[in-house]
């Protein structure tokens, strides 16, 4: 990841009683580490390159299609002369707007220091945060930068507050070239997608570019996992498990550890305790 994002804190103003219940968690702006390995995708990384132009990198699928993954590597591959990366991890706890802006406006400060000082006054220095100020001061901030910037936005099916969604589709709305928004999440967003479709404003990765490929998979099988899979073998994993990667690595840590002569998923307990598809009842 770039390293302005491990940049000091102390230009961030810190939040008032009424913002939060506690000091920000520091270790939500950096991308997690991945507790597993995984392949190189340069195929999907190119396609996320090809949309930072866009407002909105939508990344949509289930849990265990690696999103979080391969948003991380994107971030800490960016070379010298791409966007910093402004990098926000949501729970359950972010799911009011004034914690939630406060992470988002101190992400954004670590990449581009002063861009969210007009921000926080409107939403730290009033007795009653003003929204539409803050979200104004942050749009004219953005407009008035000469460098991009690429927030992202990861578990973001953790927000449901109404209000939120209605302030970030209005931050999208107006949203200036020098930023563009990623949403990783497991859900769509609750807000109108219609209009950022039509004007050509948005990327979408869902499960069908996320899945594993046959080839993904014979790399992780083979040279990451060192399994020796016949092609036969391989065939078997992919039409039962259909490019999620989750069931991937699960099923490569059993075989690993019993070393069995032959596929047989009756002896990959803890798959079919993760999975409900047809398949793992029929085991």
């Amino acid at each position: 990841m770039d390293h302005t994002n491990q940049e000091s804190y102390g230009n961030v103003p810190e939040p008032t009683s009424h913002a939060s219940s506690g000091p920000l968690l520091v270790t939500k702006f950096l991308p997690p580490a991945s507790s597993h390995e995984i392949i190189a995708r340069p195929h999907l990384l190119a396609l996320l390159n090809t949309g930072l132009h866009r407002r909105l990198i939508l990344v949509s699928a289930a849990a265990g299609f690696v999103k979080t993954t391969l948003l991380a590597s994107r971030a800490s591959s960016f070379a010298p002369g791409h966007p910093p990366v402004a990098w926000v991890s949501l729970d359950a706890s972010d799911n009011t707007p004034f914690q939630f802006w406060t992470y988002v406006l101190t992400a954004l400060e670590q990449c581009q220091p002063g861009l969210s000082r007009l921000p926080f006054t409107s939403l730290h220095d009033a007795l009653q945060p003003c929204y539409q100020v803050m979200l104004t001061d942050l749009i004219n901030g953005l407009a008035q930068q000469s460098e991009s910037l690429v927030l992202v936005l990861d578990n973001y099916e953790e927000i449901t507050e109404p209000t939120i969604h209605a302030q970030l589709a209005l931050l999208l709305e107006h949203l200036p070239p020098t930023l563009c928004v990623v949403l990783s999440t497991r859900t769509d967003p609750f807000f109108p997608l219609a209009r950022l479709r039509a004007q050509g404003h948005i990327l979408e990765l869902r499960t069908a570019q996320l899945r594993a490929t046959r080839e993904e998979m014979t790399a992780f099988l083979r040279d990451v996992m060192k399994l020796r899979f016949s092609e036969q073998a391989i065939q078997d994993v992919d039409a039962r498990i259909q490019g999620w990667w989750a069931g991937l690595q699960l099923t490569a840590l059993a075989f690993k550890e019993q070393a069995p002569r032959k596929i047989c998923f009756r002896r990959s307990r803890e798959l079919c305790r993760l999975c409900t598809s047809t398949w793992c009842r029929r085991c």
